[in-house]
């Protein structure tokens, strides 16, 4: 299997180099890193471009949101297994080796992994979401995060990949573009999609800029989560 790093990439010229080291000292080496970088405006290009074996695309549209980053970098990849992560994160050592391992049954057609935050209130949710709702949320379904995940590129095909969620966003009257979860559930319906425990991802982001971020995202993250359940099935 031909394996492919696509990270997303918005004005992180203060993190995108500790983003790129964390991949070049993997166990297991990429095929392929590919950066995209988002309507950039700061040194993030200039910085990604000094790492050799990465491939840096800008990607300049109207539109905000990681959505759009995203379709043009599954355009760009050409990896059989596409390991995703975000500019302001960083791997652990045996990531890449890890969130592709599940690849290996046929199966499979999505793997996802935890992330830990640089700050209490974020590493409560993290808590909250990986650990606490499979026991306690009777609508709980896991879906993997946006900076740490990977796909079969051919069931991201098969399933339209990114668009539908664009035109779904205001028939469910959804607040967010909550693309992370439409993508694992839309591959739920193509093959399984795995937790991989052991392939964790970190960020040096606390949050400091909202008062609280659980509370902040909380309520309408839950209320686009219950549509998107909806829309698939998996609840009436």
């Amino acid at each position: 299997m031909k394996v492919s790093v696509l990270v997303i990439a918005h004005n992180e010229e203060k993190r995108i180099r500790k983003c790129l080291v964390s991949l070049q000292n993997q166990t297991k080496i990429p095929d392929e890193i590919v950066v995209i970088a988002h309507n950039c405006t700061d040194n993030t290009i200039k910085i990604a471009n000094e790492f050799s074996r990465v491939r840096v695309v800008a990607c300049n549209t109207k539109e905000k949101g990681a959505i759009y980053a995203r379709i043009q970098g599954f355009k760009e990849v050409t990896g059989d297994i596409i390991a995703c992560i975000d500019g302001d994160s960083y791997a652990s050592p045996q990531w890449i080796e890890k969130i592709t391992k599940p690849f290996k049954d046929d199966l499979v057609v999505g793997a996802g992994g935890i992330i830990w935050f640089n700050g209490i209130m974020a590493n409560l949710a993290t808590i909250g979401f990986f650990f606490l709702d499979p026991i306690f949320r009777p609508t709980y379904c896991f879906y993997f995060w946006g900076a740490n995940f990977a796909v079969r590129k051919s069931a991201y095909n098969e399933v339209g990949g990114l668009e539908p969620l664009i035109v779904l966003k205001e028939k469910l009257r959804l607040h967010l573009m909550p693309d992370d979860a439409y993508l694992s559930l839309a591959l739920m319906k193509r093959g399984r999609v795995v937790y991989t425990r052991s392939a964790p991802v970190y960020s040096d982001d606390n949050f400091s800029n909202a008062k609280n971020p659980v509370e902040n995202k909380g309520s309408k993250q839950n209320n686009d989560r219950l549509a998107l359940f909806k829309h698939f099935g998996l609840i009436k």
